[in-house]
């Protein structure tokens, strides 16, 4: 309640001051106009309007004749105070004549030309308040800036004996901030007043604040609780009733402490063992939530990454690698699913897929740099795909129930048999965005799908290769291209001739070797089959 209060208060005074502000200006400015008027009747009383007329009748009109109408008055006025007796001066306003012949006005003073219009010497508002003084023949109050102060001036009307006005008077005061000073101290008084009261209240408001203080840190500890920190403690002295609830309070949240923090060391046990990621594609948080025979169909790519690992090398050195391939796959947005003596086997899902050949390069190119010269291979293949959770409530397991994971792993072998560092599906490299454009491959060839009797086109990517290697097949690209495409209509020997020119160039491309193998065995038997591939699955 007292945070309500105090917008509403302020807001109050806010607008209390804007308009105490706004009618105190508007005041001034009337005063003014009186006290500039009154400056120019006091002045045309000691006037003689006979040599006035007679100046203004000259053709031309000099310093010498101004100093004949010119009044010699002191620069201050003075005002008897009716309580003590004494004097107080202050400034008078400052006095200029104009002559008014012919439509035009012209200055009567030396400061200015006398003998050229004003118009053309004064700021456009200033003339028009002159012209509008004389034409209705009243007095004019004009407040205005000529570019170098702010001015107020009272423009009064002469009349000659003829009953015509025969010139003008303006009183003006260079930014009378002396007399609105005593203005504004009626304002600072009010001001005072307001502070005393805010200063009031604002003691009120500390008193009630120190009462209350100790609710106030219990509600927010309270929905800090509620919002996951449970640290959360409130400590208030005394044996007052609040006292008491915080204690209790301070014991609910360490108890809820230690048991969250029991939960989540569990919950990291099992995560070891199957990550939290592998839930979520069935849309559940967690291991508690899943059941068996809860099954999702998914778009997905599937990484195969083997090496052919040596049985015997020691669990140490292949933990060594998985060190690093493991956090390259959570980077790059996979979930690893399922780890074997021979590599990795990780799903990245569909909104995560363009990171899948990011962390197949650096697990290759890794390997190029490991001391023990053990050659990484990785496939990937995309689609669709249904995993779901089989066995009982005692023990089940997830898995995978489709083709995409064996035919990545059956592209593996084949990618450790060309000598090739990753192995991709077209279908794949056409969801990768930027995969024509940033990878360095080459077309390897077809393989047929038995199980679906269709052809998939497959890539040979060779970023993470040495880069001798990869220069090479950078360099015999095109004819490579040019033979597997020669092999696939059935121009063998076509296919044959080119692929030779590629090992003559790169002797160690086991890919173009094993196509020269495939060219002379349909050449021996004279006829090729009906479907030309690289391989069947």
């Amino acid at each position: 309640m007292v945070l309500v209060m105090i917008p509403f208060l302020a807001a109050g005074y806010v607008l209390l001051f804007e308009i105490t502000d706004r009618h105190l200006e508007q005041s001034y400015e009337n005063i003014s106009a009186v006290q500039l008027s009154r400056a120019n009747r006091d002045f045309l009383f000691q006037m003689d309007l006979d040599q006035f007329e007679a100046c203004r009748l000259q053709p031309y009109h000099t310093e010498e004749r101004r100093q004949r109408m010119e009044i010699v008055r002191s620069p201050e006025e003075y005002f008897r105070n009716g309580e003590d007796n004494t004097y107080t001066n202050r400034e008078r306003p400052c006095i200029r004549q104009y002559f008014y012949k012919d439509g035009e006005i012209y200055s009567a003073e030396s400061e200015y030309t006398m003998n050229l219009p004003v118009k053309y010497q004064f700021p456009h508002e200033k003339t028009e308040a002159m012209m509008l003084a004389i034409q209705e023949e009243k007095d004019v109050f004009l407040s205005y800036n000529d570019g170098l102060e702010d001015w107020y001036s009272s423009f009064t009307p002469m009349k000659g004996k003829g009953g015509y006005v025969i010139g003008l008077l303006e009183a003006s005061a260079e930014n009378q901030r002396g007399r609105f000073e005593q203005i504004l101290n009626r304002k600072e008084l009010k001001r005072r007043i307001a502070l005393a009261s805010l200063g009031l209240l604002a003691v009120v408001l500390l008193v009630m604040w120190m009462n209350m203080r100790p609710l106030s840190r219990l509600k927010a500890a309270i929905l800090a609780l509620t919002d996951g920190r449970l640290d959360t403690r409130v400590y208030v002295g005394g044996n007052s009733e609040i006292a008491g609830i915080a204690a209790a309070f301070n014991r609910i949240a360490e108890n809820a402490e230690g048991q969250v923090h029991r939960t989540e060391s569990f919950q990291k046990k099992y995560e070891a063992f199957l990550p939290r990621e592998i839930f979520g594609l069935f849309g559940k948080n967690g291991i508690e939530k899943i059941r068996p025979g809860d099954e999702k169909q998914v778009q997905a790519a599937v990484l195969a990454l083997g090496g052919g690992e040596n049985q015997e090398h020691s669990f140490k050195r292949r933990n060594r690698r998985l060190e690093y391939q493991i956090p390259v796959i959570k980077a790059n947005g996979g979930i690893v699913f399922r780890l074997t003596s021979s590599g990795i086997e990780a799903i990245f899902p569909q909104r995560e897929r363009q990171g899948i050949l990011l962390a197949a390069v650096l697990a290759v190119q890794n390997t190029f740099q490991d001391s023990d010269g053990q050659r990484l291979h990785a496939a990937i293949r995309a689609g669709p795909m249904r995993i779901g959770i089989m066995g009982s409530e005692k023990r089940c397991m997830v898995a995978v129930t489709d083709r995409q994971k064996s035919l990545a792993w059956s592209l593996e072998r084949l990618a450790e048999e060309c000598g090739s560092g990753i192995l991709i599906t077209g279908q794949a490299a056409r969801e990768i965005p930027d995969f024509y454009e940033t990878y360095h491959y080459r077309l390897l060839g077809w393989v047929y799908l038995s199980s679906q009797k269709s052809m998939e086109w497959i890539y040979e990517v060779f970023d993470g290769e040495p880069e001798e290697s990869r220069r090479k097949k950078t360099f015999t690209r095109n004819d490579f291209e040019a033979g597997v495409r020669a092999f696939c209509v059935g121009e063998i020997p076509n296919a044959r001739r080119h692929f030779i020119r590629v090992i003559d160039h790169h002797r160690e491309d086991r890919a173009a070797g094993k196509y020269i193998c495939l060219c002379e065995a349909y050449m021996e038997k004279g006829q090729a089959p009906k479907e030309l591939c690289l391989e069947r699955y």
